[in-house]
Parts: C-alpha cells; structure tokens; sequence
C-alpha cells in the first residue's frame, strides 16, 4: 500500500504509533489503524493530510449529503470542547 513518510515536526502530542516509525514511515493502512485503535493525533493528521486538510474533508461530507458535520481544526486542537462552539462538531442526523 501507500506509504506516508514524515518527519519528526509532524509530530503531534500523543502519537504512540506514528512516533515509532520517523525512519521508515507508515503505510495509509496503518495510519488508519493507529488513528482508529490509538487515537493517534500524528496518523489522523497525516491521513487528513492526504485529502486535504479538514475544510476539504468538511467539503467531501457536504457533497455527499451531509449538511451538519464539519471539521475545522488539526489534532491535537479539535479536541478542545467550548461551549456553543460550532467547530468540530456533528449531530447523530449527519
């Protein structure tokens, strides 16, 4: 599969997998699979990456129909919860 190589400034806070792997990279499979399994910040962004960034992943789910959910910000950020705070978000209707 295809292999994503990166660098140690792509390292995010919490990247227990991706951290491993500076020399040699990882395959999208296994970036899939840290991010999901690990919560690896470093795998989701580099995959978030490989499609464009969060506005494009927001563009992607409004073209297939999906109005509500959007993404705005890179790990470790998107995490922050604020009150009222639309960014980040979706609803089950999504």
């Amino acid at each position: 599969g295809r292999r994503i190589h990166y660098s140690q400034n792509d390292l995010v806070e919490y990247s227990p997998v991706t951290e491993k792997h500076l020399t040699d990279g990882m395959t999208v499979r296994e970036l899939c699979s840290a991010a999901i399994t690990m919560s690896d910040n470093t795998a989701a962004n580099l995959l978030l990456t490989t499609i464009g960034g969060p506005k494009e992943l927001t563009a992607f789910l409004h073209n297939m129909g999906d109005h509500v959910t959007r993404l705005d910000r890179w790990e470790p950020e998107l995490n922050e919860a604020i009150p009222n705070d639309e960014r980040d978000t979706t609803m089950p209707v999504a």
